[in-house]
């Protein structure tokens, strides 16, 4: 019986490590290539406006309004959050990290300007867990929404 408690607690302590690891390292996949974010994980923790409509991780772009301006103000929104840091960004893409209050799970959100089809992509993806609740889902529409109504 002590040899099965000692195993289950090794296997706890080795989970938890694995979690702290992931979730302090930045996934290497992350920027924009060709034109294109990262595909989605196959986990339901994430969401993207270049999937498939059909997929349920597909979320609606932004509509690109004034050029560069539309992606500051995306820096704007970010900034004003105290959950989010911007680790990386140029006239065309952002890359911010979003960390949960309790726990610190991060999220890594990105928008890349496509300027052909007049739209700003998006993608946020959890770095560590299964689902997500539709946390990063519900932190795009909020973004979405402070967003246009700065272009109102």
């Amino acid at each position: 019986m002590r040899i099965i408690v000692i195993v289950v607690i090794a296997g706890i302590i080795a989970a938890a490590a694995f979690m702290v690891i992931k979730n302090n390292r930045t996934p290497e996949h992350l920027g924009a290539e060709n034109g294109s974010l990262a595909p989605l994980p196959s986990t339901p923790n994430a969401v993207s406006s270049q999937a498939d409509t059909e997929h349920r991780g597909y979320i609606e772009p932004f509509t690109l309004q004034n050029g560069t301006e539309s992606l500051e103000n995306i820096k704007a929104i970010i900034r004003a959050d105290e959950q989010a840091e911007i680790v990386s960004a140029d006239d065309r893409y952002v890359h911010a990290v979003y960390a949960s209050n309790v726990f610190k799970f991060k999220d890594d959100v990105e928008f890349y300007v496509n300027e052909s089809e007049n739209s700003i992509d998006v993608r946020s993806a959890a770095r560590v867990g299964y689902s997500d609740m539709d946390v990063n889902r519900k932190r795009i529409e909020a973004i979405r929404e402070a967003y246009q109504s700065k272009h109102e």
